[in-house]
């Protein structure tokens, strides 16, 4: 599995995703920090690593997410929070960060850092890996949390033609689906 490490341009936005683990010593203060990292021009986000399918979940995500923006036809209020219901496929934002959401202490995690301005994304990226003590790894998908996640069973993981990436295409037709019951 090939680790997240390029620079792609989504809609407006220039998008870096990190793999790694991060070590959170006080949640309330990294939610915080993160929180104020959100200006008009992106976002920085740090959260769970054990639901992702795929390098392709969170980009997959975000290009709805600012979409959604775009056409008003978002339910928060804030890009990284409309990022989280899409990328989770959860109607509730509490669901959301429920699953997604770090914890204190040692943490399987990615990194997401979108802005329209290249510069700032380097700075939010340094300033994020700096906040939580990220060290980067290889991503490795975790099959069995992630199946339970988005409640996917064997006998529908077999009914995927392309078996080698069933589970990620089963987990990004969850996500279109609830995007389509919003």
């Amino acid at each position: 599995v090939k680790e997240f490490f390029m620079i792609k341009k989504i809609n407006d936005y220039f998008v870096q995703i990190k793999s790694g683990y991060a070590k959170v010593n006080n949640l309330s203060t990294t939610i915080k920090r993160l929180s104020e990292m959100e200006t008009n021009t992106g976002f920085a986000q740090a959260f769970s690593n054990d639901f992702i399918s795929s390098e392709k979940q969170p980009f997959y995500a975000l290009n709805h997410a600012a979409s959604l923006f775009e056409s008003r036809s978002n339910k928060m209020s804030n890009l990284s929070l409309e990022f989280f219901l899409v990328l989770t496929a959860k109607r509730q934002l509490n669901d959301a960060l429920d699953l997604a959401g770090l914890k204190e202490g040692q943490n399987d995690c990615i990194i997401i850092i979108a802005d329209k301005d290249k510069k700032e994304l380097q700075k939010k990226l340094e300033e994020v890996k700096e906040m939580i003590e990220f060290k980067e790894k290889k991503f490795i998908p975790k099959k069995d949390k992630i199946m339970k996640a988005y409640n996917i069973s064997e006998k529908e993981l077999k009914t995927i033609f392309d078996k080698k990436n069933a589970l990620e295409l089963l987990v990004l037709e969850k996500m279109s689906l609830a995007l389509l019951e919003r």
